[in-house]
């Protein structure tokens, strides 16, 4: 098919932990950025993430493997602290099929953990490091895209401000938390108005997804990375810009699927190493039956699979207990 904008500016953003079940009527209110890219765009209203923690689920994201697929060694962090990071991994990442097709690509990397050396988002042409906050990191990639060559761009940054603890304001941290969330969307808001106003405005596509969700006393636990339940990977995706329908999707996709997405966005094949397919079809409004599993593969040695009709198995590897859930109904 052809291509749903030729020579696209696509900007793909992901929020640390932000839970998918936020978008009510009163929270649009205070999110009203989010909410207007799912009311004039592509809303996947059935997205799961296949990690509840970042470092897994981003790097997920851009290699399309699970974590048990993936080679994890120890590494010094710039805080002195050993972590397992993905730099030894082989696997291709998405940026660098860009980059090697003629993209121009950009990484916003506001953290150490995020920048090349550590593997996950391994591939970019440019990498800039705009500091922690969403504002200023939207705004050094609004300055990356004006100067960046005429043609095709893709640029990439993970906001962190609702991860704990909640810097914003309210005298509960869930309230705090949905203030960092507010300062997220004003801070996009005022991006998208920025490139809008660009020869790459014609052309831009958004896409805006989460690393995990963040639990708030559901199933006794808080923040995130202990559990696969949903308050911890179900996840918003949203797409919005030039092309793109305006529709509701209501079938059970995941993160996985994004670079597949991206990469068809620039006309680039997706390798079969890929677990995803590309949502695509379902931004041009086109019937979307995907055939791939959903699944979820915790370094805590949790294992999900997720069904077409809405149940999900959840299986301990520690434990060795197993879990089935009924998710349209409980």
């Amino acid at each position: 098919r052809p291509p749903l904008v030729e020579s696209p500016t696509v900007v793909l953003l992901t929020v640390d932990a932000l839970r998918a079940d936020l978008f009510t009527e009163a929270n649009c209110k205070r999110f009203k950025t989010l909410c207007g890219m799912a009311a004039r765009g592509a809303s996947f209203t059935n997205a799961r993430t296949p990690a509840s923690a970042t470092t897994t689920s981003l790097t997920a994201l851009f290699t399309g493997k699970y974590y048990s697929q993936i080679e994890w060694r120890n590494t010094e962090t710039s805080s002195g602290a050993e972590r397992l990071f993905p730099h030894a991994d082989p696997s291709t990442r998405f940026p660098e099929l860009l980059a090697a097709a003629g993209v121009h690509t950009i990484n916003a990397s506001g953290r150490a953990g995020y920048a090349r050396p550590y593997g996950i988002t391994r591939g970019f042409v440019v990498e800039r490091d705009f500091g922690k906050t969403a504002a200023g990191m939207l705004s050094g990639m609004r300055d990356e895209l004006k100067a960046a060559p005429p043609g095709p761009a893709f640029a990439y940054a993970h906001l962190l401000e609702p991860h704990a603890p909640y810097q914003g304001s309210g005298a509960t941290p869930y309230a705090r938390y949905l203030s960092e969330i507010e300062a997220v969307d004003k801070a996009l808001g005022r991006f998208i108005k920025a490139v809008d106003a660009t020869p790459r405005g014609d052309s831009l596509i958004v896409i805006v997804s989460a690393d995990h969700g963040e639990a708030f006393g559901e199933h006794g636990t808080e923040f995130h990375g202990s559990t696969i339940y949903e308050e911890l990977i179900r996840v918003p995706i949203f797409v919005a810009g030039a092309g793109v329908r305006r529709v509701e999707v209501d079938v059970p996709v995941t993160l996985i699927d994004v670079g597949p997405t991206v990469l068809d966005l620039f006309g680039v094949e997706t390798p079969g190493t890929f677990m995803g397919e590309s949502l695509v079809p379902a931004l041009r409004g086109d019937p979307f039956e995907p055939t791939r599993p959903i699944a979820a593969d915790s370094s805590r040695w949790l294992q999900a699979m997720v069904f077409e009709d809405g149940m999900k198995i959840i299986y301990d590897a520690r434990l060795r207990t197993t879990e089935l859930y009924d998710t349209v109904k409980d």
